[in-house]
């Protein structure tokens, strides 16, 4: 019997900048997370806001109106919907109500920018806010 070959072994070989190469794009995704995080919570708790002050600028376009007619209801509408673009909320048009003495009620949607979040799909539906506001007519 013969003895069996010796192994070769290969000679381990470095490469420059490897280390970086691989706490670089761990990096940029924990980077991409926290900004998605951010984004999500950022939107979740100005969106209330948002939403109040575009049916306050309803309530302000018929301030002085008597009466709840559809010519003051799409005034209001249009106010609100104006001020809720420069926020970037989306106004349900089937859920905009005028009442007679002067209240408005909205509800808004918005959609959070993200980088990862809308990919994911358990995280995906957290992207989404959707708020409903009223506001009244001053008393004075």
């Amino acid at each position: 019997m013969t003895a069996p070959a010796p192994l070769r072994t290969r000679s381990r070989r470095s490469i420059p900048g490897r280390r970086f190469l691989t706490v670089l794009p761990l990096a940029a995704l924990t980077v991409a997370l926290a900004a998605d995080v951010g984004s999500v919570a950022l939107v979740r708790l100005s969106a209330e806001d948002d939403a109040g002050e575009a049916a306050r600028a309803g309530v302000g376009a018929i301030q002085y109106e008597r009466s709840a007619t559809p010519q003051t209801a799409q005034a209001a509408y249009d106010a609100a919907e104006q001020v809720a673009s420069l926020h970037r909320l989306d106004i349900d048009q089937a859920t905009f109500v005028v009442h007679a003495d002067g209240k408005v009620e909205l509800t808004a949607h918005r959609t959070a920018p993200t980088v990862l979040f809308k990919h994911l799909p358990g995280l995906r539906n957290l992207t989404e806010t959707t708020v409903s506001v009223t506001a009244d007519r001053a008393e004075w």
